[in-house]
């Protein structure tokens, strides 16, 4: 478990339980009262152990463009890192921006993520 402080909020970044039957990890963002804002998903086995797969990351949409995406991404990478320091690989969400007015590449290229000239549809964050 790990402490946010995002602005006045503290925020709650913990391991949680994983819905899949793959090898996975899964991580939730809290606020300090309990309310559950959103999940990370990740698989350890995709690659015979040689990169992280982030499945899947999301914020409830009643709590988007808050910056909780921003720590919960952050405090993903960095938990993933505390248990094997080694690349991690997400599946490119495009170049065009969504209905909702959100550009997902440019939020993931923000953090350190970069889309891989070998693999068209993949980022990579390399471990830092």
């Amino acid at each position: 478990m790990q402490n946010i402080k995002l602005g006045s909020e503290n925020l709650i970044f913990k391991e949680i339980a994983s819905e899949s039957t793959q090898t996975t990890l899964a991580y939730g963002l809290f606020r300090d009262d309990g309310i559950h804002l959103g999940k990370s998903i990740c698989i350890s086995n995709k690659y015979d152990g040689q990169a992280w797969y982030l499945d899947n990351i999301f914020i409830f949409p009643k709590f988007e463009r808050r910056g909780y995406g921003s720590q919960l991404l952050e405090a993903t990478c960095q938990a993933l890192w505390l248990i094997k320091q080694i690349d991690i690989v997400l599946e490119r969400p495009g170049d065009t921006v969504a209905s909702d007015g959100f550009n997902r590449q440019e939020w993931y290229e923000r953090h350190g993520f970069k889309s891989s000239p070998a693999l068209l549809t993949w980022m990579i964050r390399p471990y830092q």
